[in-house]
């Protein structure tokens, strides 16, 4: 099965926003799956920073407060390199909180899923192959 380059965008728009919902419902195992392959089928900066930013949120949910912080610094980063200081900004101010306030981890295997996930290039080489 072959998807256009359209097809695929919104595929990977419906995989942010489905990744979005599932961890602001709590369900950090299937968010893991939806983002990661979210930041997989997006094409363009701005749509995987998005996901780089679901992604850091995601692993505050789990309380991986380490991990949060990366994802969110990378996007942090990557806005400042895009220019957009004002979303850079707020990022900022939303990974600067994460040391002062205790975790609210919810689910270790989450945590450890996600891990999992984003360890391999398993994903990758799928990509690869679409």
């Amino acid at each position: 099965l072959y998807l256009s380059i359209g097809e695929r965008a919104r595929a990977g728009q419906c995989s942010l926003r489905t990744g979005t919902e599932l961890r602001m419902q709590g369900h950090l195992e299937e968010a893991i799956v939806a983002l990661a392959t979210a930041r997989l089928e997006l094409d363009g900066e701005e749509a995987e920073l998005k996901a780089e930013t679901e992604l850091g949120r995601l692993a505050a949910s789990a309380g991986d407060v380490t991990g949060a912080l990366e994802h969110l610094g990378a996007a942090v980063r990557g806005y400042h390199a895009a220019g957009d200081d004002q979303t850079a900004a707020h990022l900022e101010a939303e990974r600067d909180s994460m040391g002062e306030r205790p975790s609210r981890g919810r689910n270790r295997e989450a945590r450890d899923g996600r891990d999992r996930l984003l360890a391999t290039d398993e994903l990758r080489s799928w990509k690869d192959t679409q």
